[in-house]
């Protein structure tokens, strides 16, 4: 993976205080999709509680596992609703509800790491369509969290876009799907429960599933044990979002200390993955795992392949039109696109 610009404004701006007291204190349930106990989850642990020691006490969140009160793909609906106060969730889980959701979270191999895509939140026009279209639902979205660049685990070597022809891969149904489908492999959809054992037997040859570290964790390697690093497919980014009317009733010290606080847990999710993956690839050949680095020209012919999938999900609906016209003004911006 690509080392990520060291970003001095932005860690200097997350020194920030709450400053001033109110007479009310908050009491915020925020769940996230991720289990208990896990690396994700600790990290958000960390955003809730520096948050409170900045705010003096006065915002306290606590950050519950996925589904402890609702299932992941209906936390949209309970944030809006008030079931929750918060959450930290991925817009990919309510890409049904509207294609636009599906452009905030992956453009699959449109970003070369999660840098872009932040900068495209923060500094191309990203957060203000986030937040329009949120607020839609009743939420305010506070801001991006990236988790890193997923890596590909697989049977056997797979170099070039050529070489997926006819591959048995894992894939999640929707525009990751149909990438994949049209460079000619042969997407499944496997229950996360069921990666392993289709892998170990053989009923798939690859599959998606998170950044070189978080396969390494779920033991994916030891079955598939070839690498596709750094990854060429997702760049996959969550959101943490608040009930909008709780938003707007929130003192203007507040709402600043949560959205620094957001873009920290930005970069800190980014860089906790970027350490633990250059920690697995530097002792890959001890573990047996074989990194596959794609060329500059494979990468590329998987990005023009991905150009008429981007456009059929912008088309989805008015609002995605508007995100994935930003979108390929962006991408055009960095060159990574003509």
């Amino acid at each position: 993976m690509k080392t990520l610009k060291k970003v001095a404004t932005v860690a200097s701006a997350i020194l920030f205080t709450a400053s001033a007291v109110s007479a009310e204190n908050y009491d915020w349930k925020l769940q996230t999709f991720w289990g208990g106990g896990s690396i994700p989850q600790t990290v958000i642990e960390e955003f809730a509680s520096d948050l409170r020691a900045a705010t003096n006490g006065e915002l306290n969140i606590t950050v519950l596992p996925n589904k402890a009160i609702v299932p992941h793909n209906q936390s949209l609906q309970a944030v809006g609703s008030g079931i929750l106060e918060m959450h930290k969730n991925t817009p990919c889980y309510s890409a049904g509800i509207d294609a636009a959701f599906g452009m905030l979270c992956e453009v699959n191999a449109a970003y070369a790491n999660s840098y872009q895509f932040l900068t495209w939140y923060y500094k191309a026009g990203g957060l203000e369509l986030a937040r329009e279209l949120y607020a839609q639902h009743n939420l305010y979205f506070v801001g991006p969290v990236p988790w890193g660049t997923e890596s590909i685990p697989s049977r056997n070597p797979i170099t070039s876009v050529a070489e997926f022809e006819g591959v048995k891969i894992r894939m999640p149904e929707g525009p990751s799907s149909d990438l994949f489908r049209a460079i000619g492999a042969a997407p499944v959809t496997v229950p996360g429960s069921e990666v392993y054992t289709s892998l170990e037997k053989g009923v798939i040859t690859a599959t998606d599933w998170g950044t070189l570290s978080i396969n390494d964790a779920t033991g994916l390697h030891d079955v598939a044990p070839y690498a596709i690093y750094p990854g060429i497919h997702s760049v996959p980014v969550g959101d943490v979002s608040v009930n909008l009317d709780q938003w707007n009733a929130l003192p203007d010290h507040l709402k600043v200390a949560i959205e620094l606080g957001v873009r920290k847990l930005g970069m800190d999710m980014v860089q906790t993955f970027e350490a633990l993956d250059a920690e697995v690839a530097a002792q890959a050949e001890e573990k047996g795992i074989t990194l596959v680095n794609w060329s500059d020209e494979e990468r590329a012919k998987l990005r023009a392949a991905a150009v008429d999938i981007w456009a059929k999900t912008g088309a989805g609906s008015e609002m995605a039109t508007r995100i994935y016209d930003s979108h390929m003004a962006w991408l055009k911006a960095l060159g990574n696109i003509e």
